[in-house]
């Protein structure tokens, strides 16, 4: 990854762009950080200021070594995105992915823009229902800042089927699970976890940010999804 962006740490060397989507890095999760919610999560970070964050932690093990879930990977693939394209990450997003798919109600998350139909986000708090905490949105950036519909993941799904964007070798690599370095094999692949359920293989991956989730669960072979 230091290849795509500069000013990373000499301790970061070995890690690769197939390790952050394998959440194999060894980069410590920022949302687990101390103090990250509610207090810091509330004011915008640049990316520069994210790595001044991120940059001084210790690796929690070396690269491809074990598996652990880190949302830093993933907001450090997005700007890997932007160094590589030119881009910003939503421009890059609605050109190559949510345009030609039609996924017209796809689009990264801006809390001040005014969007039709926007949900609200809800959390309760000792029993009583309020509005959820603010989070600005620099901060799940590519790691969960979009928002979408559920006809709209139809399309996502249907793109799958039909091997768009991508080739279908391409597309078979990202929900093939991950060798580790010592040979063991996990079950999460790059942005899909694996698993079975009733004798039947599936994909699946689940999202959250404070008043909302989601989740799509996929059965390949029976090309069955729920989103």
């Amino acid at each position: 990854i230091r290849s795509h962006l500069v000013g990373l740490p000499n301790h970061w060397t070995n890690i690769t762009v197939r390790h952050l989507l394998a959440h194999t890095s060894g980069l410590r999760n920022y949302t687990s950080l101390p103090g990250f919610f509610p207090r810091q999560a509330r004011n915008p970070v640049t990316h520069d200021q994210f790595l001044d964050l991120i940059r001084p932690l210790p690796l929690e093990f070396a690269p491809g070594e074990k598996w652990a879930y880190s949302n830093t990977g993933y907001h450090l693939l997005g700007m890997i995105i932007e160094a590589a394209s030119g881009l910003s990450y939503g421009e890059f997003l609605q050109c190559r992915l949510f345009g030609p798919l039609g996924m017209t109600a796809t689009r990264v998350n801006d809390s001040s823009a005014i969007v039709p139909k926007r949900a609200n986000g809800y959390e309760l708090r000792q029993g009583k229902l309020g509005n959820n905490a603010f989070l600005d949105m620099s901060w799940p950036f590519s790691a969960g800042g979009l928002i979408s519909t559920v006809q709209d993941l139809a399309l996502w799904d249907r793109a799958m089927d039909a091997a768009k964007l991508l080739s279908a070798t391409s597309w078979e690599t990202l929900w093939t699970p991950t060798r580790l370095a010592d040979g063991t094999t996990n079950n999460y692949a790059l942005g899909w976890g694996t698993g079975q359920w009733a004798g039947h293989s599936f994909i699946a991956h689940g999202g959250g940010i404070p008043g909302f989730s989601s989740y799509l669960i996929r059965w390949n072979a029976e090309r069955v999804s729920v989103a």
